[in-house]
């Protein structure tokens, strides 16, 4: 439900962030999925941003939850 409840910018986030990491990596973001269940797309970013994935991939996680915290695409 998580997935299918956010709007099409924020699933094309999930979807970038599921071919990079795989959907078994994406699913390893809990505190970020919980927040999505919240409704809570601030919360969500800044569990995006909290993670080694961030580190690793920089401005494009940057970019990513941006889109996550706005609803905008800015690819």
């Amino acid at each position: 439900d998580w997935y299918i409840n956010t709007d099409p910018i924020r699933q094309k986030v999930l979807i970038d962030m599921a071919y990079n990491l795989g959907v078994g990596g994406l699913l390893q973001f809990r505190r970020m999925i919980a927040a999505l269940e919240r409704g809570d797309y601030e919360g969500a970013a800044d569990q995006m941003l909290d993670s080694r994935w961030a580190e690793q991939v920089g401005y494009r996680a940057v970019r990513l939850a941006e889109m996550m915290r706005s609803g905008r695409d800015y690819a």
